[in-house]
């Protein structure tokens, strides 16, 4: 009777002790189970920076690629009877005045008309849009930045800008100094030359050191959204189109 006892205690603490390994094997399995959801957890949260060291020069050779095969070209810009396909979005991009009047216009395909810009400027302006860069010839700088400042491109704006108020600066220095001292006008904005009198007797020697000041065109551009254009260029957008490039594929009118 009393080994019977002794195998039942014996007996009972064999399951107590499985029972025991049970539970921490479970435990154990409930423990990994929880870190590896943890580890899929900050697995998602880890971020990856990849860069594409080439994506600049691809984007520009991308551009240039488009506008010499006039691939999805938006926008034709017509001036001197010819005319020249581009694409919104670089024009925008590079001027805030065509950004300013492409975003208000409808038309899917519209045609700008500038009537002050001539067509060699206006080609070497997309060149510098596309390219990033432009080689000008000495004789062509000065309306080049003309142009440039009065369709506002972005790098060339300023440049016209600085070019004009040096060219003013050096103007009202030669007039200084050939028509005596000036008045002392700092409190104004604009410093303004006393003009000589035209019944004073001024002589003049033949052969004069000082060549006479440079006549400067100032043109008066509106302020709405920066300098622009005397004249708003028009948009052709119902009608007859202008003469396309490819006589064979004519450019979409809106209608």
């Amino acid at each position: 009777m009393g080994s019977s006892n002794g195998e039942q205690q014996h007996h009972h603490q064999q399951q107590q002790h499985q029972q025991h390994q049970h539970h921490q094997h479970h435990q154990q399995h409930q423990h990994q189970h929880h870190h590896h959801q943890q580890q899929q957890q900050d697995d998602k949260k880890q971020t990856y920076n990849l860069c594409w060291n080439e994506f600049p020069t691809n984007l520009l050779t991308f551009f240039k690629e488009l506008r010499e095969q006039e691939e999805f070209v938006d926008v034709t810009l017509a001036c001197e009877g010819q005319q020249v396909a581009a694409h919104k979005v670089v024009l925008s991009a590079c001027s805030p005045y065509f950004r300013s009047l492409l975003k208000n216009n409808p038309c899917n395909h519209p045609i700008i008309i500038l009537n002050e810009v001539g067509y060699s400027e206006l080609v070497t302006l997309l060149q510098y849009m596309y390219h990033g860069e432009v080689q000008i010839a000495h004789d062509q700088i000065t309306d080049f930045l003309r142009t440039a400042k009065l369709l506002q491109v972005r790098g060339l704006a300023e440049a016209a800008a600085a070019e004009s108020r040096s060219r003013g600066s050096s103007g009202e220095c030669r007039s200084s100094r050939e028509n005596g001292p000036v008045r002392d006008t700092a409190n104004t904005p604009t410093p303004k030359v006393e003009a000589p009198d035209p019944d004073d007797d001024v002589v003049r020697p033949p052969d004069s050191p000082s060549p006479p000041p440079p006549q400067v065109k100032r043109i008066k551009l509106s302020s709405s959204v920066g300098p622009q254009p005397p004249s708003s260029p028009p948009l052709v957008c119902q009608g007859v189109p202008l003469v396309p490039l490819h006589p064979r594929r004519p450019y979409p009118v809106c209608l």
